[in-house]
């Protein structure tokens, strides 16, 4: 399974391009942004199908857009920050557990995030990708800029050990 990451900066909607495009996540703190990407999906024919967890304030809305004739989707739930996808292919009834996150930049919303990935309890036997914007960094390196909390850094890459 391929995916594809659209973000948007200034405005202008970019994307990370792959050969054969399958399920696209987004997110976006401006609705007319969301419009704007959603209308060019649309466009496509090829993606019929999505699940959408609204922008609230300042945060992100996340959007989770797929191939509707190679897979079955449906949304296991969701909360302030993320939008987990069960996909099952139709051609071979294979499953994956899609997990689109947009975490909050404020230390509470970090610690709600961390606290939520310590208590998954995912079975090893399921297929299960993780993916969006964390709002935490596993080393220093992957800061923009210099510096970096490191008490951060350490929850987060205790957080993620603790999946497995």
């Amino acid at each position: 399974m391929c995916v594809i990451l659209i973000q948007i900066r200034n405005g202008t909607p970019f994307e990370i391009k792959l050969q054969k495009v399958i399920v696209i996540f987004f997110a976006s703190r401006k609705q007319r942004e969301k419009v704007l990407i959603f209308s060019l999906l649309r466009d496509s024919a090829s993606f019929g199908n999505f699940e959408f967890l609204p922008s609230v304030g300042a945060s992100r809305g996340i959007l989770t857009v797929w191939k509707s004739h190679l897979f079955h989707g449906h949304l296991v739930f969701s909360n302030d920050f993320c939008l987990p996808v069960d996909f099952t292919s139709k051609h071979n009834d294979s499953t994956c557990v899609l997990t689109n996150i947009y975490a909050k930049c404020t230390p509470p919303g970090k610690q709600i995030l961390l606290q939520w990935l310590k208590n998954i309890q995912m079975p090893s036997e399921v297929n299960w990708l993780l993916e969006g914007d964390f709002n935490l960094i596993r080393k220093p390196e992957n800061k923009n800029r210099p510096g970096g909390d490191i008490t951060e850094i350490l929850h987060f890459n205790e957080a993620l050990s603790a999946l497995g």
